[in-house]
């Protein structure tokens, strides 16, 4: 008898398998509230830390200018780069045996500097960086050269490109040898301490009402005294009742587009404070017709609040570098502490040139000085 062998095809016996269950409608919004509540717990964190990020970003690229800013002087008897006295002091120079005209050689400049403020061009030189612009073989530096340094600057320099600057902004008045619409110059330098009691273009004009403010000479930087401001978030030209644009005429007047008066003043253009709240056009911003006013700070202080039509009153917040090579935040009203903004011995004998916070909060250094009873800053 032959063993048994086992019918292949003699499967064992399989119940038949249960449904499986679905999610229910309640099961599965009770998970979509899970997820969503996670990430209402999870986005404002993720973005704090991008925030975060952003203003190390900033901070260092300020931080290397400021440093490039002292290097330069140590190197240049204490001259400070961006002056139209120093490194912008070519384009006032007159075409050999021809008369001296302010911009007789808008079409053959020097390669280094684009206009008679910029301190960004001469700082790459000087830091090593090679862009567009040849000062070694004039030849090279044609207008369309000088168009695509000023790009250079706001789209390639890695210590000019601020995360945080969203801001784009066309040419104030454009031409054929003008940079198109593109990222706003990041940074601003202050023309306290680069321009003269010149009238414009070489200097920036006596403000009566506050004196040394500027020297009939080039200011150096051993005679600026502790604690002034060198580099700061800043968009130049904004205000409140534009979007944001730029000057980048060779000779462009009161700083250009790299430099301002410093945020102290009420009538700036690098962070207008017009519209912030206490200030004279906060009304208009929060009542008027939608779009005709903007709270033009964001621009520049580009930390914190970011909308220019937000009517809210939270806190805008920028990044400023001392000359002693030091970072600090502030927001817009404290960064108008005119200790910040004048070289050591300005004399301030009006009050009609700061904003109102200024006057409230700084009423111990301006709330009451006349002729005769300045402030002197030091």
């Amino acid at each position: 008898m032959f063993p048994h062998k086992p019918n292949p095809f003699n499967f064992p016996h399989r119940s038949p398998r249960a449904p499986r269950r679905a999610f229910t409608l309640v099961e599965l919004l009770v998970v979509i509230a899970i997820i969503a509540l996670l990430i209402s717990i999870l986005l404002p964190g993720l973005a704090r830390a991008r925030e975060a990020a952003r203003n190390i970003v900033c901070q260092s690229n300020q931080r290397s200018i400021a440093q490039g800013i002292n290097t330069y002087a140590t190197d240049s008897k204490d001259a400070i780069l961006g002056s139209p006295s120093t490194t912008g002091f070519w384009w006032f120079q007159a075409t050999p045996g021809g008369p001296s005209r302010i911009g007789e050689r808008e079409t053959q400049w020097n390669g280094t500097a684009v206009q008679i403020f910029d301190w960004v061009g001469p700082m790459a030189e000087f830091m090593g960086y090679d862009g567009p612009g040849n000062p070694a073989d004039p030849s090279e530096n044609t207008p369309a050269t000088r168009i695509e340094r000023f790009d250079w600057y706001r789209n390639q320099l890695p210590w000019m490109r601020d995360p945080a600057n969203q801001v784009i902004a066309s040419p104030y008045i454009p031409s054929a040898n003008s940079p198109g619409t593109g990222p706003q110059i990041a940074y601003c330098m202050s023309t306290q301490f680069t321009s003269t009691e010149d009238p414009p273009p070489f200097g920036t004009g006596i403000r009566p009402n506050i004196r040394n403010l500027r020297y009939p000479t080039p200011i150096t930087l051993n005679r600026i005294g502790n604690q002034k401001v060198a580099v700061y978030d800043g968009a130049r030209y904004s205000e409140v009742n534009t979007q944001p644009d730029f000057d980048d005429r060779p000779t462009a007047n009161f700083g250009g587009s790299f430099a301002d008066t410093g945020i102290w003043f009420n009538n700036n253009r690098s962070v207008d404070r017009s519209a912030a709240p206490g200030e004279p056009l906060r009304r208009a911003f929060v009542f008027g017709p939608q779009g005709l006013i903007f709270d033009a700070r964001v621009w520049g202080f580009r930390h914190g609040k970011k909308s220019a039509e937000d009517r809210s009153e939270k806190q805008v917040l920028g990044n400023m570098a001392f000359f002693d090579g030091s970072v600090r935040q502030f927001d817009d009203g404290q960064a108008t502490n005119p200790d910040y903004w004048f070289p050591s011995g300005t004399k301030i004998t009006d009050r009609l040139q700061f904003y109102n916070y200024t006057l409230a909060n700084f009423a111990n250094k301006i709330g009451s000085v006349s002729p005769t009873n300045p402030y002197i800053v030091p």
